[in-house]
């Protein structure tokens, strides 16, 4: 059962590795094991466990072989003018701070009755603020992937909850767009995570950090109190990811390679979604305003380290998507929901951050940067001075996911970057 339900978390089954060996020597010991133990409650334990990892391999063909049938995710299609990539005029390196589940003003207003000062200090340091952004998705490997994929998903193709297949390889940057075009403009590509649980198929850039993966097997099984117990132990903190920044910008200010780098912390982070309730829900609200002040300390250090070695950067403060602060619409009960404007959830969920400190002047390009999905079109746009990038922009469009399994359902609820007072379901979306 454990070397089954591993395999199901490997995309497509595409590697096998020491893990899965491991399990399957498990697996052969537990049946010798079985075989030399006569006794008859093992055996009929046994039975049931046989019986319930028949139905589990049933289940889990049947999700394969729906992915396998579903079109190919992640999406590979390069931004291209006339056939290549876009040809910088511009080099100046560039950053890309991630702030795990940080709300946009409009969100942190509305959904928290909250005022962050980050952005106005982001403002006296001369960033260009998008108030009312969104992601395109509400997690952030699927978020990530439209925004490093610049197009959408509507996660097709998925095992599990929120998962789709090859995100991490293409947001750790195999076949992802954005590196290939920074790479074919001769840029050094970088991506610093705090814990490397996006490692997990390995580093496809010039450097990760940390550099070494946390285990598939373990991001299943752990729960989540050993999970931070590890990230202490190992050195996957707050502190350390901070640190290892700090050294990243101290090499970059010395070198002259331009250099791309993708910095992901997880502050504020998200509700969790095992206290999907009243109760777990009213006490992460409460607590969310000290996470919000631990991410902007990071967030102005970090930025302003990085302005007194590089002050031609371009930088990009962002986040994944939004703090589920009124519930996760794919785990919480509909009692959770009750009363609540629907706009408010999209919000919730997609509402983000979004501020970039542009070299010179704030292009201002139509359409005009609303959504993540779009973001680096936004900033190829203006390095190549190419505005005509922007002609085949994805649509301005974001997504919630509501329940688990056939159940699920996907729902388009911000349509053209604006909020819709109604969502609407995708056709097929099961």
């Amino acid at each position: 059962m454990l070397l089954l339900a591993y395999l199901m978390r490997l995309p497509l089954l595409s590697q096998i590795s020491a893990e899965a060996v491991a399990l399957l020597g498990v697996a052969l010991a537990a049946v010798l094991a079985r075989y030399s133990w006569d006794a008859p409650g093992i055996f009929r334990i046994n039975q049931v466990l046989i019986l319930l990892s028949i139905v589990s391999v049933v289940q889990g063909g049947l999700s394969v072989a729906q992915s396998l049938s579903a079109p190919n995710e992640p999406l590979e299609e390069v931004v291209v003018v006339g056939g290549t990539s876009p040809t910088f005029v511009h080099k100046p390196n560039v950053y890309y701070l991630i702030a795990d589940a940080y709300p946009s003003a409009e969100s942190l207003s509305r959904v928290h009755d909250l005022d962050s000062n980050i952005y106005r200090e982001l403002e006296k340091r001369s960033f260009t603020i998008y108030p009312s952004a969104f992601s395109n998705y509400m997690a952030t490997l699927s978020s990530l992937l439209a925004t490093f994929g610049m197009d959408h998903h509507f996660y097709r193709g998925r095992i599990g909850n929120l998962e789709i297949l090859r995100a991490r390889e293409l947001i750790a940057g195999k076949s992802n767009p954005v590196v290939k075009i920074f790479q074919d403009n001769g840029y050094r590509v970088v991506y610093a995570q705090q814990t490397g649980h996006l490692f997990t198929q390995g580093c496809f850039v010039s450097e990760c950090m940390p550099q070494f993966a946390m285990t598939q097997l373990a991001e299943l099984l752990l729960p989540d109190k050993l999970k931070s117990l590890r990230n202490r132990l190992t050195g996957q903190t707050l502190e350390a990811f901070e640190e290892r920044a700090r050294g990243e910008f101290e090499r970059i200010s010395r070198q002259e390679t331009p250099q791309f780098t993708y910095l992901h912390m997880h502050r504020p982070n998200h509700s969790s979604t095992s206290k999907q309730n009243a109760a777990g829900l009213a006490s992460f609200r409460a607590d969310f305003p000290k996470r919000l002040e631990d991410a902007n300390a990071i967030i102005l250090d970090l930025v302003d380290a990085i302005v007194a070695r590089d002050s031609n950067a371009l930088i990009v403060v962002g986040a994944d998507h939004g703090a589920w602060s009124l519930g996760s619409y794919g785990w919480a009960d509909d009692a959770v929901f009750e009363a609540v404007d629907p706009s408010l959830i999209a919000l919730d969920h997609l509402g983000i951050l979004l501020a970039i400190r542009w070299p010179g002047a704030a292009p201002t390009f139509e359409p005009e940067l609303r959504t993540s999905v779009n973001l680096f079109r936004h900033l190829f746009a203006y390095l190549a001075e190419t505005p005509a990038l922007l002609a085949n922009a994805a649509a301005d469009d974001g997504y919630l996911m509501r329940g688990r399994g056939e159940k699920s359902g996907v729902f388009r609820v911000v349509e053209d970057g604006r909020l819709m007072t109604n969502f609407v379901e995708l056709p097929d979306s099961n």
